[in-house]
């Protein structure tokens, strides 16, 4: 008995080791992905010599110039939006909900900057009311305060 289970474990393994450089298929493991540069250099090898010298490799950046130039303008653009967006969520989640229809005077669900600046100035306000109803009941009165210091 312990001498076909043996067998069985052996054969199995055999088998797996056999197979692994094959994928599910049959066929010959996937390449693994990495930069080929093989594909489009006949493009630019115009010596044909299998390799790009300094001018075919200028010729070569020189093309590809615009696009790279085009992705970073692009991936400029979405993180501007990004940042933006980021900032329209800050402001619309200051905002409490019961006060939010009051500000949010386009009804796009967000508080743009004129409506922020808005419920800024309001809160500004409300909050010096505050300040001074609480200084009116112990009895202070607000004044400038006035440096004593004589650096400059």
């Amino acid at each position: 008995m312990k001498s076909a289970f043996i067998l069985v474990s052996l054969w199995l393994t055999i088998h797996s080791l056999a197979s692994a450089d094959t994928n599910s298929i049959g066929g010959p493991p996937p390449q693994v992905p990495g930069r080929r540069v093989e594909q489009d250099l006949a493009k630019w090898d115009t010596n044909h010599n299998g390799r790009l010298d300094a001018a075919e490799g200028e010729a070569l950046r020189q093309e590809r110039l615009p696009q790279r130039q085009a992705e970073t303008e692009a991936r400029i653009k979405a993180a501007a939006e990004a940042r933006q967006l980021d900032e329209l969520g800050k402001r619309t989640s200051r905002v409490s909900p019961l006060l939010f229809p009051r500000y949010d005077l386009n009804t796009n669900g967000v508080i743009d900057v004129d409506e922020w600046n808005a419920y800024r100035r309001d809160v500004e306000r409300i909050s010096a009311e505050k300040r001074r109803m609480r200084l009116a009941t112990n009895g202070t009165t607000l004044e400038p305060i006035q440096s004593t210091s004589t650096n400059r």
